[in-house]
């Protein structure tokens, strides 16, 4: 029997007995497919080593040096409850950054002399930003959390002054350059995924649960946000000449500092990073070379883009390819919705920012009991199964509200008012199935390919499955403000275009998603 390998984990956080010692002995399990026609999926716990299921001999392909970089706990470990809670925290205090202005933007930047459409670039800028900061921060940090959740926290507090300090200075472009920084605060959103995928911190049976939690938290986060934003809107000061610092505008910047402010003190004195990185030294003991040896430096470098799809087999590839594409329809359709009901519910219903801000909440929160459901629930569904019901609700959300608008003619923006077959009733329904469908379809993006790829490879899809949810996060605050320049049929039309699209990826990846549940 091979001898077990070290792993590193902080011995605060994590006992030795939950690090899963490689073992060569690792057998295939009963259920590992065989067909000619389909690629054979591993168990996970090989998935995780970068093993290939053997009759019991390890393979060419087993790396003991990787097995030390990247220790993998036991298939149902979690992380201390306090770690999971500053994580799950963080997760839901960027989404209500990223949409607690949204009630208000509009009103905002016209105030300050600017147009809707620039109250959509306004909300979207953020990720693009967090985008272009992503790939050299992940670099730079990939297995490493406490940092860069402490750096998102005060880049958002400076972000949220300037954001507020528009008003002061009467200019629209000062909000602009707030939401900027803010976005430099975003990439923290890629550390929330990679913590609960983490093979050295969440294990294989446990991560499509803690996947759930994340959404119950994201769509927490995306209900709360609207509706504070909206609150202050209606019992804040309007803003006057009188009043530019403090005034329903301005409040949501101000109160979030605080909130924040809260927050970096909690991961300050709490949170602790749960993996150590092997050194040199450990490395070259296992590869049988010197210290700074090629071989060492070659054990100790990190994946990239171009060797994780060299070395990945067909279907793993597609299904990368479908996870980041649902990733960014996810929030395409979600954001353009979040961004597009202020401006729709004031032109069909007459909403004020209070009405259209409660009106997001409620459907974020009408959903909410179900999620919470999944989180118990995912133990016993297949990730595939989760993304197929996401898909229907979603798509059965987007045709009904296309059918109340019944042709792109009676979507123009001057007869919206007058359109009788799009009530309350069908709107919210319509919004429910949406909030309820695509969110979770965020349940499973990342925690699917944890299960399919090797351990090594989480920071990597943790950044590109990141980049895709900021393409179409800015995508969608853009779309969803168009309603001016292309109406409300062609904005429905495009969100089921990209969805319909997604839903034939599922159709051809379908029988080799059949991954273990939990």
């Amino acid at each position: 029997m091979a001898t077990p390998l070290p792993s590193r984990m902080n011995g605060a956080h994590a006992s030795e007995d939950a690090i899963a010692v490689v073992d060569r002995k690792n057998q295939p399990s009963a259920d590992t497919k065989t067909d000619a026609n389909i690629v054979a999926i591993p168990t996970l716990d090989n998935v995780e080593r970068a093993i290939t299921p053997t009759s019991g001999v390890a393979t060419p392909g087993f790396d003991p040096a990787t097995a030390l970089l990247y220790p993998t706990v036991s298939p149902d470990h979690t992380p201390p409850k306090s770690q999971s809670a500053i994580v799950l925290m963080l997760n839901f205090l960027l989404n209500v950054t990223f949409f607690i202005i949204v009630p208000t933007s509009a009103g905002y930047a016209n105030d300050l002399g600017a147009s809707t459409w620039f109250s959509g670039l306004t909300v979207g800028i953020s990720v693009v930003v967090s985008g272009l900061l992503l790939v050299p921060f992940s670099t730079r940090y990939n297995r490493v959390y406490r940092f860069p959740i402490l750096f998102g926290a005060v880049c958002i507090m400076l972000g949220e002054v300037v954001y507020a300090l528009a008003g002061v200075a009467d200019t629209a472009w000062l909000m602009f350059l707030g939401r900027i920084i803010i976005g430099a605060g975003f990439v923290s959103w890629r550390y929330v995924k990679s913590y609960f995928t983490d093979a050295a911190v969440v294990g294989t049976s446990k991560r499509t649960m803690m996947a759930a939690c994340l959404v119950t938290t994201q769509l927490g986060g995306m209900a709360v946000g609207p509706w504070i934003g909206g609150i202050l809107s209606k019992n804040v000061r309007p803003m006057t000449d009188e009043h530019r610092l403090w005034n329903g505008y301005t409040a949501s910047g101000w109160v979030m500092v605080g909130v924040f402010a809260v927050f970096f003190a909690a991961v300050w004195f709490v949170f602790r990073d749960p993996v150590q990185e092997a050194t040199p030294i450990e490395l070259a003991a296992l590869s049988g070379s010197r210290p700074g040896s090629k071989e060492a430096a070659e054990a100790s470098q990190e994946p990239t883009l171009r060797s994780m799809f060299r070395e990945l087999n067909a279907t793993q590839k597609f299904s990368v390819l479908t996870m980041c594409w649902f990733s960014m329809v996810n929030f395409l359709v979600l954001g353009a919705w979040e961004v597009n009901i202020p401006v729709f519910g004031h032109l069909r219903f007459g909403w004020s920012e209070y009405n259209a801000g409660n009106v997001i909440a409620l459907g974020g929160l009408a959903t909410m009991p179900i999620l919470f459901a999944l989180v118990f629930a995912a133990k016993y569904l297949q990730d595939r199964l989760i993304l197929a019901a996401g898909t229907l609700f979603g798509l059965l959300g987007l045709s009904l509200h296309m059918g109340a608008l019944e042709s792109p003619a009676k979507s123009a923006v001057s007869r919206l008012a007058t359109l009788e077959s799009v009530n309350f009733g069908s709107f919210f329904t319509s919004w429910f199935l949406i909030a309820l469908g695509y969110n979770m379809l965020t349940t499973i993006t990342l925690s699917l390919l944890s299960k399919q790829l090797p351990a090594k490879y989480n920071g990597l899809t943790s950044t590109i499955i990141q980049l895709s949810n900021n393409v179409g996060r800015i995508s969608g605050a853009l779309w969803g403000a168009t309603i001016y320049q292309v109406g409300q049929f062609s904005i429905v039309s495009l969100e089921l275009a990209v969805t319909l699209i997604g839903t034939c990826l599922i159709g051809l990846l379908w029988r080799k998603m059949d991954v273990g549940s939990g």
